[in-house]
């Protein structure tokens, strides 16, 4: 047997456009956006239909998932906001970012550190591109790395604490400790 049954996800085949996921662990599901529908959907490994998990959504272009805390945050660059909801009721949702955000783009959490990273691409009235960090509540909200154009594909290395990315328009791949600002590394 080449995989087995546990390894092998049934495939979405929905015709439409999807921008963002994450993957839940603990109950082996995928979340993603629908771009098409302005819906985030979910579906677990074995599940043959993917359901809606929230309806009404704007845009996003990130997902991340709090493993430890059970939440799902986003990134919304159409509204340029950043929500939380409980992932087994997102009708429990809070707005946790809405000031200064432009093209708000992938969004990373570490539930160890309690600190949520996001990335904002340079626009005409921002030069630049930036990451930002804050308390996964939204509060403490600093920029993290600047000096970037459209820094995309954020994601964290738990065991290193890490946080990694892709700038799409300088053609790099970086990283910086989460907990240092002083460790970019390209």
């Amino acid at each position: 047997m080449l995989f087995r049954s546990d390894e092998v996800m049934v495939p979405v085949v929905e015709k439409c456009v999807h921008s963002a996921i994450d993957y839940d662990v603990k109950t082996s599901t995928v979340y993603y956006f629908d771009a098409t529908n302005f819906r985030i959907m979910k579906k677990t490994l074995t599940a043959l239909k993917p359901e809606t998990y929230m309806a009404k959504v704007a845009h996003s272009e990130g997902i991340a998932i709090d493993w430890m805390g059970r939440n799902l945050y986003w990134a919304d660059d159409s509204l340029n906001v950043i929500h939380v909801a409980a992932l087994d009721n997102p009708e429990q949702k809070k707005l946790l970012v809405s000031n200064d955000l432009e093209r708000v783009k992938s969004i990373a959490v570490h539930p160890q550190s309690g600190y949520m990273f996001w990335s904002s691409w340079a626009t005409g009235t921002s030069k630049t591109g930036v990451i930002e960090r804050a308390w996964m509540t939204g509060d403490n909200r600093e920029k993290w790395v600047q000096a970037l154009m459209w820094p995309l594909g954020l994601t964290i290395d738990p065991q290193t604490s890490f946080l990694y990315w892709a700038d799409s328009h300088q053609f790099t791949i970086e990283r910086i400790r989460i907990n240092n600002i002083n460790s970019r590394e390209v």
